[in-house]
């Protein structure tokens, strides 16, 4: 939003200025202060929280941006500590996306830390980002290194994958964590790190007596380039594998390219059928140029793959549109999460309807079905996996909606995205 414009707003346009939180949130995160003061003049609440009850601070912290932060402190009197739904401050924030500027200006305005999450989701993901403050605040505060997610990975695999090599030395030597934990595939930190060529980290391991682990998928290549070109080769067995050992069916590659676009591209009318009803590929992702597979199949001629895509809700590209007497329906990520929250299945049929995807994230990754769990709202968590939503998405902490129905007491809920994971897993013998 110009900021100029700020001054040819009269009483009457702000009373049509959005002041929700989500506004909020959206516009930290987009780092635009003119529509924070037009809320905020408006008669908006900065410190109001969204469904996780996070602020916009919180959100302007996440992502480093310390002209927003200062703008909500300085000038819009945002509180400096505000705590979300995990017990959480903007310093948290900071300090885990490893934003030393922001850390350092919150610290000054006398901002204080929240409770320290000592869960192995919180550790793995520091271990990732290889943000070894946040290891050191987790050892103090009583935390396990060797704590094994739900999938039993833990902070070293989960360093040995991303070819952490300061990391994994720092996991070892500082804090005493063990070199060859097994995951729930049988796989360890050294089949990691060879799975993903990081040769520094292998050689390492091996030098410090690691072991190889017992999954014969473990040494699988899982990128974005494996799983295109077998869509492209009509693959559907090296597919399944790639998702068998851990890879993400709808990992985009450099250009965004997912496997089904591919498929749909080469007109592999069979591979598509199996990435969406096997594998649970989502079937409208948008690549580079903001084209979908729907459009690769009708660009390219291949009208069988076009028609089953449609038949599946697919969409083609956005090239806007015309004018309407009636608003058009919100399918943002936001506006899914919040009907999730509130527990609305007719709101997220409406969605769905109108060929919005229910699997986006917010700006903290957060997808309906981690609402609906959280909410504790079965039916809706029902619902999103009747439409074929992952189970198990991770929001911006490494968190699943198993996660937040387990911290939120919802056994009913849990029970229930227990039972579907299973289901989709497919044991290793």
């Amino acid at each position: 939003m110009d900021a100029g414009a700020i001054d040819e707003v009269d009483e009457d346009g702000l009373a049509n200025i959005d002041v929700s939180s989500v506004a909020l949130c959206d516009a930290a995160s987009r780092g635009d202060t003119a529509a924070l003061r037009l809320i905020k003049e408006a008669g908006g609440d900065v410190n109001l929280g969204d469904y996780d009850r996070r602020t916009a601070l919180h959100l302007a912290a996440s992502d480093g941006l310390l002209a927003v932060a200062k703008f909500l402190i300085d000038e819009l009197n945002a509180d400096h500590s505000p705590l979300d739904r995990w017990k959480a401050t903007p310093l948290d924030d900071a300090k885990r996306q490893q934003h030393p500027e922001m850390v350092s200006y919150l610290l000054e305005q006398g901002a204080l830390r929240g409770k320290v999450d000592c869960s192995p989701e919180r550790i793995c993901d520091a271990a990732a980002k290889g943000d070894m403050s946040a290891l050191h605040d987790i050892k103090d505060a009583g935390g396990d290194v060797d704590a094994g997610d739900y999938d039993k990975r833990t902070a070293m695999h989960l360093a040995a994958a991303e070819g952490l090599l300061e990391m994994v030395i720092f996991l070892m030597d500082e804090l005493g964590a063990n070199h060859s934990p097994v995951d729930r595939w049988g796989g360890t930190p050294l089949d990691d790190a060879l799975r993903h060529n990081h040769s520094r980290v292998v050689e390492l391991l091996v030098r410090r007596g690691a072991e190889r682990g017992t999954n014969p998928l473990a040494s699988l290549d899982i990128s974005s380039t494996a799983l295109c070109n077998a869509a492209s080769k009509g693959d559907i067995e090296g597919l399944r594998k790639i998702q068998e050992a851990g890879g993400d069916i709808n990992l985009p590659d450099y250009d965004k390219r997912t496997a089904i676009h591919l498929a749909a591209s080469e007109g592999i009318l069979a591979v598509v059928q199996a990435l969406v009803e096997e594998l649970s590929a989502h079937v409208s992702p948008v690549d580079r140029w903001h084209g979908t597979p729907l459009d690769d199949a009708e660009r390219h001629g291949h009208g069988a793959v076009a028609e089953y895509l449609l038949s599946k809700g697919a969409t083609r590209a956005i090239k806007g549109g015309g004018a309407s007497s009636a608003p058009p329906l919100d399918m943002s990520a936001n506006a899914v999460c919040s009907a999730a929250f509130s527990g609305s299945v007719a709101a997220l049929k409406k969605i769905v309807a109108g060929g919005g995807s229910l699997s986006g994230g917010n700006f903290d990754q957060r997808t309906a079905m981690h609402l609906a769990a959280s909410g504790g709202h079965y039916d809706t968590v029902a619902f999103l996996l009747g439409e074929g939503v992952d189970p198990s998405p991770r929001d911006r902490w490494g968190h699943t909606p198993l996660d937040d129905a387990t911290r939120h007491g919802h056994a009913d809920v849990g029970a229930l995205l227990l039972e579907r994971g299973l289901e989709n897993e497919i044991l290793q013998p």
